[in-house]
């Protein structure tokens, strides 16, 4: 089989495949007299049909299958071979030389290909990307450290309700007389303070005792079916439409206490460090804080560096071609006035693939491997299953196989989780090695004005499994 190239454009050649009949006769015959072999027809013994009739009936297709199975192996082997760095699949041009497989025996196939442009990246003559260092200020320390201590606190009982209270409560739905409805809604439950959004109704609560009856709608109070519907045990569907009052016998009032400043809470919050005092405490709370503040810089920066990268390097596609393979490869389930319409998006989601493949082909450590997912996964549950180990490896035989199995059970029931691990460590990774190559302009905000510079993107942070075909991919 005779290959050659022909250049069509700055990035699409097409290939013509000269296909002979020496090429593909020797599979065509064994393949003739398979049929024959298992062949049978009326006035012949099975195995015995004459090859001529075989030829007749079952040739042509035989001679389709045949010719389409060797010019898909030495199309692949040819683009391998010469390293085609193809953008979509090749199309298959068959307006150039139509083939008769009826008449014919040598056969001319043209497919055209669109190629990957070379992108050249020199980070040096890229303008600097902002790096913004969230301030951590007293402030937002001491909000943290009473969030903590909140959250280790203890409910304790109170006789009167305040702002923020668990009140126990009986439920009872009222009929138009004020009495308890015969067979109406009726359920315990534990209603928040914050459950009530209506100050009117919140005013009648706040006060109140153990023994204290208060009457209101509970939509009303509210305005909120789903959570209606779940503190009174019935269909969200069922509380849309709360036209009733209910009454709400108080029986019992709860305060969450936040926890004392102390070695107990100290060893609760942060169990492998031996923290003794009170400043030690806030220390470790603002390096918390702080880590956690440059783990959120350094996954902006990641979006603000790509996007530079972007904005600032040349990449062009062969338009054309691409849209004539979107239509192809969608079987004409999107009409080429669709494809038109949004190809914009389309080009600038290839052009970012383009980029990422250029820079994971300068650092190697950008690939995101399978088994760094699993990595992750295992030691996000190591954390769980063992809160007090560092990152070294487990020693527990029977640990290591649950962990290797929970990982597994995972990557194969969680698919967009597992694809979120995969974007994580792909812009981590790539936060480090755009920091180490590109110039960073270093600003120092404050978390609000932080907030501000993450609204600006109106979508999430950058996906780097870009939304394209298995062709393409």
């Amino acid at each position: 089989m005779n290959i050659t190239q022909e250049k069509t454009g700055d990035l699409t050649v097409t290939l013509k495949m000269e296909v002979s009949e020496s090429d593909y006769s020797e599979k065509y015959i064994s393949e003739l007299k398979n049929h024959r072999r298992k062949a049978s027809m009326p006035g012949f013994r099975p195995g015995k049909v004459p090859m001529g009739l075989i030829r007749q009936k079952f040739g042509t297709a035989i001679l389709l299958e045949e010719v389409n199975k060797l010019v898909s192996e030495k199309l692949n082997a040819y683009i391998a071979d010469n390293k085609l760095d193809l953008l979509g699949s090749p199309l298959a041009n068959t307006e150039r030389d139509p083939q008769d497989f009826s008449r014919q025996k040598d056969f001319n196939f043209y497919f055209d290909l669109g190629l990957s442009p070379e992108v050249k990246i020199d980070f040096k003559e890229y303008s600097a990307v902002d790096y913004f260092k969230i301030i951590v200020d007293e402030d937002i320390i001491t909000t943290q450290v009473d969030g903590i201590r909140k959250r280790s606190g203890k409910p304790t009982e109170q006789d009167e309700v305040e702002k923020d209270d668990m009140i126990h409560v009986k439920i009872d739905e009222l009929n138009e007389d004020g009495k308890i409805r015969e067979g109406g809604i009726s359920n315990s439950t534990i209603v928040l303070t914050s459950f009530i959004k209506k100050q009117e109704i919140l005013d009648q609560v706040i006060g109140s005792k153990v023994g204290d009856v208060v009457i209101f709608n509970p939509l009303d109070a509210s305005g909120n079916s789903t959570e209606t519907a779940a503190m009174l045990g019935i269909e969200k569907e069922a509380a849309k439409n709360m036209k009733n009052d209910f009454q709400f016998e108080i029986t019992k009032i709860e305060r969450n206490i936040p926890a004392e400043l102390g070695e107990e809470l100290y060893k609760l919050a942060f169990p492998k460090d031996a923290i003794k005092s009170e400043e030690e405490f806030f220390d470790k709370v603002r390096g918390e804080l702080m880590k956690a503040n440059e783990a959120e810089s350094n996954r902006l920066f990641a979006r603000t560096a790509l996007d530079k990268l972007f904005d600032e390097t040349e990449i062009n596609l062969p338009d054309e071609f691409l849209k004539k393979w979107l239509f192809v490869s969608n079987e004409g389930k999107i009409s080429m006035e669709e494809i038109e319409k949004g190809y914009d998006g389309y080009n600038k989601a290839m052009k970012m693939e383009i980029l990422e493949k250029r820079l994971i082909a300068l650092n190697s450590g950008l690939k995101i491997s399978d088994d760094d997912v699993k990595t992750e996964i295992k030691n996000y549950f190591k954390g769980y299953f063992l809160p007090n180990q560092e990152n070294s490896e487990v020693d527990n035989p029977a640990m290591v196989e649950q962990l290797e199995e929970i990982a597994n059970n995972y990557l194969e029931k969680n698919k967009e989780e597992t694809k979120k691990i995969y974007n994580e460590l792909f812009n981590r990774r790539l936060s480090e090695f755009l920091k180490s190559e590109m110039t960073l302009l270093e600003k120092d905000v404050t978390h609000d004005e932080f907030v501000k510079e993450i609204s600006k993107y109106s979508v999430p942070s950058h996906d780097h499994e870009t939304e394209v075909t298995d062709d393409q991919k």
